[in-house]
């Protein structure tokens, strides 16, 4: 049926290829030519069919010949097989027959062992005393030769003795009653052999070849367990037949060594808490490290020399002794130790890994940890809660000592520069040193958390300083000294802020890095910041004072009656000059230099603005050339002498946007016609003026209108958008040094009601 199907599928293939290559007329043409195609493509496949029937057939005939070969041997084997169980049935018999001579075989080999050891045998007794004689008298390795020669001959014989099963009965013969001394003799060579091993970092130095005999010994018994061991289990005999073997002598030394180091590191008591309590865990722990260090510098001068390589003596001792020092730091730890002992214990811990390095070039570390991360971390948390918390209450009994002493009728202490300030933020960053310095010795990590927990404890410090540096100024604002204790709390924030910066350069060297992590950095910003903000404060305080005392002097700047007459030109500024000057003589100067520095700049500034919201708020109307000829001229020595004056003052003071004063004085002077070009040439050297600061100058003059103020202002770069839109921010404190920030401060009024 698939045949079928195949054939079916075949032609209507052949007639769909037929019809594809003829259908277009043309291709009858070309008919031959297919025809030649096919027959070459058929004769093709005929081929490649034949060739593939021709090598299946070759495979089939090879296949035939192997399965006749496989077939003869098979039968071979058949035959083989049958002579071998053949044989085998013959072997059976003969194993009957050969029985009685293995039995003879056997006895034979229990009679020679026999002969072998007779002299042994009958020299057991006298071997006992002589051995006996021999480890009384302290010599250990001929005792030991005897009694390995008396035990050999033992083994033998319990071995021939087993093998001879009809007259075996175990344990409970005559040859073990006879060799039992042997047992009590091994037992008292051992006793001997640890009395020595348990000396053993005494002898190692002074009498070495004693401990090098025992080892000898101890090596030699560990050879005969082993070389026993395999002659039972070639046997097949059970390990429990033979007495006092395996003795392992070599564990039961290991044993011996590792209690010693134990008992060495549990015989040192720790002095009592109470009669003790400052040196106690001191002395308990340099006991212990003088302990370790004298036996693990014994052991790794002599230890190679007397115990074999294998025992690998030096490194075993280490973890012992490193075990028995975590189990005693353990239990310290768990006795609930205070902040002072916990400190004390991590430093231990850290000069003991140090000490031992150096000295005798070993590496705690590699053998493991003393005590474990958890341990570490809550021992660390312990010190550092308790460093804050010390700290915290120092700090609150120094800033009630200090507000006390403010409060005083002393004032505040002067450096020979004249410099006030009182001791509280020394003696605050002495403290903090201090503290840092005592961590030193706890690594770097530590230090740097307790630098990260002093600097919490320092703006905590600051919040309280600042709050009763305002309860002073609230209560004590008539006191006596007030100004002079608000210098000294001014000067303690710069000597802060400079101490901050000198704590943080001393981090960076000591860690070796530009930046600390950012938690630090941030704590520093903030102890800078918050500290200038409370000097600037105490700044703006004393200078609002001295401007409070200045008050009526300007307001009567450029008013008529006390300002202009001829009579007493400058009156005004000289008394200003003079108050001022008497301020700077009496305080300012007590002032550190940053601050001072300040106080002066902000001091000219309101002296500037106070100036320019004279000449805005048209306090003077001048209608005459002359009045305003006059007027400008002492508006202009007034500046000069302002300059001077400041220069003077300070040598930091920028004087320089005081011109803009002066520049100002010209629109006064001025003839009207030259009012355009000064106001362009203002316009282009100071920026910062707007159109509403020209036309209240203007408004002095007396002699120009609404409409005449608006035309010369039409004609400059102020346009009449510009003076539409150009009312000023709201006024506000100088704080910048330069005209922008003044001029953008003033409360400019609107004479010509031209402003929106």
């Amino acid at each position: 049926m698939e045949f079928q199907q195949a054939v079916t599928e075949t032609i209507e293939n052949a007639a769909r290829d037929v019809a594809n290559q003829l259908s277009k007329p043309e291709s009858l043409e070309k008919l031959e030519q297919f025809k030649r195609k096919i027959a070459r493509k058929k004769g093709t496949v005929e081929s490649q069919l034949r060739n593939t029937i021709q090598t299946q057939l070759d495979g089939v005939h090879s296949g035939l010949a192997k399965l006749k070969e496989s077939e003869a041997v098979i039968h071979e084997i058949r035959d083989k097989m049958a002579e071998v169980g053949h044989m085998y049935k013959q072997c059976a018999e003969l194993t009957e027959v050969v029985n009685p001579i293995k039995d003879v075989n056997r006895k034979y080999r229990q009679l020679q062992a026999t002969t072998t050891h007779i002299n042994n045998i009958f020299s057991v007794p006298n071997g006992v005393r002589q051995t006996r004689e021999l480890i009384e008298a302290g010599d250990l390795l001929p005792a030991h030769g005897i009694l390995s020669e008396l035990e050999h001959t033992r083994d033998e014989l319990l071995v021939q003795l087993f093998l001879s099963e009809e007259s075996f009965v175990e344990k409970n013969t005559s040859l073990h009653h006879y060799f039992e001394p042997l047992s009590g003799l091994s037992d008292f060579l051992g006793q001997q052999l640890w009395l020595r091993i348990n000396d053993t970092f005494k002898l190692i130095a002074e009498e070495p070849r004693k401990i090098v005999t025992a080892l000898r010994i101890i090596e030699r018994e560990e050879k005969i367990d082993k070389s026993v061991a395999e002659l039972l289990k070639e046997e097949n005999i059970p390990a429990s037949h033979i007495q006092g073997r395996p003795k392992r002598w070599r564990e039961k030394c290991m044993e011996i060594l590792e209690t010693v180091i134990i008992n060495k590191c549990t015989e040192v008591v720790p002095a009592d808490r109470l009669t003790s309590p400052d040196e106690w865990i001191r002395d308990y722990l340099s006991s212990m490290a003088s302990i370790c260090f004298q036996c693990l510098d014994v052991i790794k001068k002599h230890g190679p020399k007397c115990f074999p390589p294998s025992y690998d003596i030096f490194t075993t001792c280490l973890r012992w002794f490193h075990e028995n020092l975590r189990n005693v730091i353990g239990n310290l730890i768990s006795s609930d130790l205070n902040s002072r002992d916990t400190s004390t214990l991590i430093i231990w811990i850290i000069d003991l890994k140090e000490s031992f390095k150096q000295a005798l070039s070993i590496d705690f570390d590699s053998v493991g940890p003393m005590i474990s991360q958890e341990q570490h971390d809550e021992m660390v948390k312990i010190c550092l809660e308790e460093e804050v918390r010390q700290t915290l209450t120092l700090v609150k009994e120094m800033m009630d000592e200090e507000f006390k002493f403010w409060c005083g009728s002393q004032g505040p202490d002067t450096d020979i520069t004249g410099i006030c300030y009182t001791s509280v933020t020394i003696s605050l960053f002495q403290m903090v040193d201090q503290h840092l310095e005592a961590f030193t010795q706890m690594g770097r990590n530590i230090k740097l958390q307790l630098l990260e927990r002093l600097i919490g404890v320092l703006i905590e410090f600051q919040d309280k300083y600042r709050a009763r540096a305002e309860d002073y100024i609230t209560q004590h604002s008539n006191a006596p000294l007030f100004f002079p204790f608000i210098i000294a709390i001014a000067n303690n924030c710069k000597q802060a802020i400079d101490f901050t910066a000198q704590l943080k350069q001393r981090a960076c060297v000591e860690y070796n890095a530009t930046t600390l992590k950012r938690e630090i950095e941030e704590g520093f910003k903030v102890l800078t910041e918050k500290f200038d903000e409370i000097g600037i404060h105490c700044c703006d305080l004393l200078l609002d004072a001295v401007f409070a005392d200045m008050k009526p002097l300007l307001d009567n700047l450029f008013s008529k009656d006390e300002w202009l007459p001829q009579d007493h030109p400058h009156k005004l500024f000289l008394n200003i000059e003079r108050t001022l000057t008497e301020h700077n003589t009496q305080g300012f100067v007590h002032l550190k230099q940053q601050y001072h520095s300040y106080i002066i700049v902000c001091a000219l500034d309101r002296l500037v603005k106070a100036y320019l919201q004279g000449m805005l708020e048209r306090r003077l109307v001048l209608k005459k050339d002359k009045e305003r000829e006059t007027a400008a001229r002492l508006i202009q020595e007034e500046v000069r002498k302002l300059s001077s004056m400041f220069s003077k003052l300070s040598h930091a003071t920028n004087t320089k946007h005081i011109g803009v004063i002066e520049k100002l004085s010209e629109l006064v002077r001025v003839k009207q016609e030259g009012l355009v070009l000064e106001i362009t040439a203002l316009a282009h050297h100071y920026p910062n003026l707007r159109a509403n600061h020209i036309i209240a100058v203007l408004a002095m003059r007396g002699d120009l209108n609404k409409n005449s103020a608006k035309k010369i202002m039409e004609q400059t770069p102020y346009s009449s958008d510009n003076l539409e839109n150009s009312r000023p921010q709201q006024a506000g404190a100088v704080k910048k040094n330069d005209e922008a920030s003044l001029l953008q401060s003033l409360n400019v009024p609107n004479p010509y009601g031209m402003f929106r």
